[in-house]
């Protein structure tokens, strides 16, 4: 170190590197434990250099019930490799996302020289197999249109076919009292009129899911790559249905064919290869008699709305990337963006133009299940983006803000995006002064609606939450503010006319020019009860614009619960 000559102020300095040590793996010892004490074990050794006898040796506990292929498999470095302290990393991240077992210990041992000179470092790695069968039974509440509860029931098979496979069945049924002035209000009945009656709702859904830690036909090509070592294809079956106050969701049925992969800790995709789904949907009484009064003697636009109730068939492909650096549950810090894009109908379409009816285009094909019966489908392309921002600007305060947006468009000769995959808005996990599925499309009335949802959806939401009571009942207790603000809006193109050439959806339609004075504005307060691994919500929310009413119109209190923060 010497002076500058031609600056006091700065230092002259020369550094000499010595270069230590090379170091690479040497053999490894991977101990699977069974999910209980065993005395009897099996030893697999694999050579890797068989003139320098580098192995790896697994040894087997008897009711581990797993090869020893599943731990090579996810192994990123092999003995006799240089040493990288990231492939080692890596490939225990691997082995814990597995989700069959845990791991124990892992490391290394003194560093040995072999003859011809290199240093190499022995490792040992420690793993326990979870059960193989578990059984979860919970009970839950819920709130909707009203207060209900629900129980279900989760069954898990662990490491099927000794690969990791994972199979479960999940099993949930709810039902949900709605008084009958609940309903009156929905519905925008009087006090005197129409059904009256409280009600209970029910809802019940089954899901079969398969997966496999690992990217099956056709990206099995990918699976070794560093980006997609952490992948898993799921196979899943569910079936839905469940009471709507406007609607009944008969049944739904769903197969889909899904790609999942954690490109790392923070990055993640998801590839919907195949999904088709069959949808039976019955509109209640009291929709259908708002029909006839709305149209007493307009049959044809009858016919064009209930063409959302009639049975219908889906397919779906789609792409979802996620980057997420914070905590899905606390939600106090980071960022998460995400977006995605999926286009639907197709698979229904081809079998309909060249198959059942080749060189005609009916619109609709045959159902495999009930004779006569037909069932539409729908040509679409929609497309989402969600940011979410978490900061703490003081202590003890986190302040999160939300922009979701969302995109659909039709490019079929029906010229309507099906149902299930329209945008809604309001709820507990939405803008908060609004029941669920109740605000817009645009400023039509929620009493005036004629088709529901819609094809574009923007929304904003704002809160700061700050702690204010630790360790009370075991857990810390959060204030909270809030704003949402949004609204849903039909497409551009979307119509629907009167017998005098009037359409119907004006009010609804989403404009350039005009679709910022139908932004609805709710505002509250709430309570945030955090027990670690899991936060109750309640909230109370205001209507500050309300798109029918204007400013500051209502001073009615709406209560909202939900489990997990909103965003």
């Amino acid at each position: 170190v010497r002076a500058d000559p031609d600056n006091p102020l700065r230092l002259d300095v020369r550094y000499r590197i010595r270069s230590g040590d090379i170091y690479h793996f040497g053999d490894l010892d991977v101990q699977i434990l069974g999910p209980l004490e065993s005395q009897e074990s099996v030893v697999d050794t694999f050579f890797v250099n068989v003139d320098e006898r580098q192995r790896i040796r697994f040894i087997r506990e008897s009711s581990a019930n797993t090869r020893s292929g599943v731990v090579l498999s996810t192994l990123n470095f092999m003995p006799g490799e240089r040493y990288s302290q990231t492939a080692f990393q890596n490939s225990v991240n691997e082995l814990q996302g597995l989700g069959m077992l845990t791991v124990n210990r892992f490391g290394f041992g003194d560093p040995e020289r072999t003859a011809q000179g290199l240093l190499q470092l022995p490792g040992s790695i420690q793993v326990r197999v979870q059960p193989k069968h578990s059984l979860r039974m919970e009970i839950f509440g819920l709130e909707r249109y009203g207060f209900g509860t629900g129980v279900g029931f989760n069954y898990n098979n662990n490491n099927v076919f000794q690969q990791a496979e994972n199979f479960s069945f999940r099993l949930n049924t709810s039902l949900e009292y709605v008084s009958s002035a609940t309903i009156r209000e929905v519905l925008q009945e009087p006090q005197a009129g129409g059904s009256g009656g409280s009600t209970i709702f029910q809802s019940y859904d089954a899901t079969l899911q398969y997966s496999v830690p690992r990217l099956n036909a056709p990206f099995r090509f990918l699976d070794t790559r560093p980006a997609f070592r952490n992948a898993y294809t799921r196979y899943s079956l569910s079936f839905n249905r469940t009471n709507q106050l406007y609607f009944d969701v008969n049944s739904d049925i769903r197969f889909n064919l899904r790609y999942d992969v954690n490109h790392s800790r923070t990055r993640f995709s998801g590839l919907d290869l195949f999904e088709i789904s069959l949808i039976d949907t019955d509109p209640s009484p009291e929709f259908e008699e708002n029909l006839s009064l709305q149209f007493p003697d307009d049959t044809l636009q009858i016919i064009r709305i209930k063409e959302d109730f009639r049975p219908q068939v889906n397919s779906l492909i789609g792409y979802t990337h996620r980057v997420s650096n914070t905590d899905l549950i606390k939600r106090d810090r980071g960022r998460l963006v995400e977006y995605s894009l999926s286009m639907g109908g197709n698979l229904p379409y081809i079998v309909d133009r060249f198959i059942a009816t080749p060189g005609e285009l009916e619109g609709t094909i045959r159902s495999p299940f009930s004779e006569g019966t037909n069932l539409d489908y729908n040509q679409f392309v929609k497309l989402t983006a969600d940011y979410r921002r978490y900061y703490s600007p003081l202590p003890d305060m986190v302040v999160a803000w939300r922009l979701f947006g969302g995109f659909a468009q039709p490019f079929s000769a029906r010229q309507s995006v099906p149902l299930n995959q329209r945008f809604f808005a309001g709820g507990s996990n939405d803008i908060r002064a609004w029941p669920p599925f109740r605000l817009g499309p645009g400023s039509i009335p929620p009493d005036e609606v004629t088709i529901n949802g819609g094809e574009i959806k923007l929304a904003a939401f704002l809160e700061s939450r700050w702690l204010t009571f630790t360790n009370v009942l075991s857990g810390d207790w959060h204030t909270a503010l809030f704003v949402d603000a949004g609204n849903v809006w039909y497409g551009p193109s979307n119509e629907l006319r009167d017998v005098q050439n009037t359409n119907l959806l004006n009010e609804g339609v989403f404009r350039f020019d005009g679709f910022y004075k139908q932004i609805a504005v709710g505002s509250g307060f709430g309570l945030r009860i955090d027990w670690e691994f899991v936060v109750a919500r309640v909230d109370f929310s205001f209507r500050i614009h309300d798109v029918q009413e204007g400013w500051l119109a209502s001073r009615k209190l709406y209560f909202n619960f939900g489990i997990g923060h909103s965003f």
